[in-house]
């Protein structure tokens, strides 16, 4: 099948959303699963990158070789955690293991889902504090989450301009332009740069026009 995936292959394989998403459900069985390698992985994501303007992986929390290979593919890690002390401790481990992968500061988003108030629990300063790494979003647990989840809608969908439909709508809308800004800062970096040789200005003339030359 990897030697016949292509982008129209790939299309015809997903699942398109009311909205306009195009889904690839993960494998139904564990079995099926399990066909699925770290090498399989880095095609399915290079075609679709090819195919489409934004491509999101929903990872599972686990540092395999196939989630190796989906962070070497990925322009930007949005890291989504709980204000549960055993969910943050495995979160800060996360981090310090993304340090090591150079996936630094400016290429992924700390989130902080299903925020609410109990006892032990922390608030989003002091997450920041103990993971020593800015919180982008909150978003709060509400039931409605739940019914849309049990409804197969997603709560995003509303039209409630509060609450978390909103929080997730202002965190999508700033991940994609920190994502955009990272892209057009990689593709500036990449590209060739002029540089003018040092001349002498009056040995130009009509004859003899300046032509700036670019360095490899």
């Amino acid at each position: 099948m990897q030697d016949r995936l292509d982008a129209t292959m790939l299309r015809e394989v997903t699942t398109q959303h009311e909205s306009g998403l195009h889904v690839l459900p993960a494998p139904p069985t564990p079995a099926e699963a399990s066909e699925i390698d770290d090498t399989c992985m880095s095609i399915i994501l290079g075609i679709a990158k090819s195919a489409y303007d934004l491509v999101i992986v929903d990872s599972f929390p686990l540092l395999d070789a196939t989630t190796l290979a989906i962070l070497d593919r990925a322009d930007h890690v949005c890291v989504v955690t709980e204000n549960v002390v055993p969910t943050l401790t495995g979160t800060a481990a996360m981090l310090k293991t993304l340090d090591q992968l150079d996936v630094g500061k400016s290429d992924r988003t700390l989130v902080l889902n299903r925020h609410q108030r109990c006892a032990g629990s922390l608030s989003a300063s002091e997450v920041e504090q103990q993971m020593d790494e800015p919180v982008a979003a909150v978003i709060k647990y509400d039931r409605k989450v739940l019914e849309a989840a049990n409804l197969g809608r997603p709560i995003i969908l509303s039209r409630s301009k509060m609450g978390v439909a909103k929080a997730m709508r202002t965190m999508a809308n700033n991940l994609l332009t920190k994502v955009s800004a990272g892209a057009q800062d990689k593709t500036q970096s990449n590209s060739p740069t002029l540089v003018q040789p040092e001349t002498d200005n009056a040995a130009l003339s009509e004859e003899q026009p300046y032509t700036p030359t670019a360095a490899e």
